[in-house]
C-alpha cells in the first residue's frame, strides 16, 4: 500500500462527490428558479 495509490484514490472520490453535489446545487437551482 504505498501513499501515493492512497492519495489517488482518495482525490478520486472527492472528485466523484464533489460531481454530486454539483450536480445537486444544479438541479436545486433549477427547482428554486423556474
Amino acid at each position: 500500500m504505498a501513499p501515493a495509490s492512497t492519495h489517488e484514490n482518495a482525490n478520486r472520490m472527492l472528485e466523484g462527490l464533489i460531481v454530486v453535489l454539483l450536480e445537486e446545487l444544479d438541479l436545486e437551482f433549477k427547482r428554486t428558479g423556474s
